[in-house]
């Protein structure tokens, strides 16, 4: 299993996280007109672990996730929530540890909808995507 294939496998299995974004969480930004609350993922960067023998499958992943709301608060709650979840997850397949960054609250004029958008560093054994 991939790492974002994890993150998406824990955020859409919480209770507490389904009962504000239900089924809404997708890689990627989310699409004009799109409703929210919503979940969004993507990876900034990422790199593996070298060794002495070479190339290793343990990487250290960086990705930002956003809780999107009509309100900064809903947003916050939101936020919050993703974090509770990613950080008390002992489901965990692919990930040994992830740790939260600060993060940044953000309002697009265009849309109207308000972000609370997190850098997340992951820590894990890469698996070829649905592996």
């Amino acid at each position: 299993m991939s790492i974002e294939a994890e993150i998406f496998s824990i955020l859409s299995n919480s209770q507490d996280v389904t009962n504000l974004a239900e089924s809404k969480i997708q890689a990627g930004m989310l699409r004009q007109g799109e409703p929210v609350p919503a979940i969004t993922y993507y990876r900034v960067a990422s790199s593996q672990a070298p060794t002495l023998t070479g190339p290793s499958t343990y990487e250290e992943a960086f990705i930002t996730i956003s809780a999107w709301a009509d309100t900064l608060q809903r947003a916050i709650e939101l936020d919050g929530e993703i974090v509770k979840a990613l950080e008390d997850s002992a489901e965990w397949d692919a990930l040994d540890n992830a740790i939260a960054g600060s993060n940044r609250h953000l309002f697009d004029e265009e849309t109207r909808k308000h972000r609370v958008e997190r850098d997340w560093r992951f820590f894990g054994t890469s698996h070829p995507t649905g592996a």
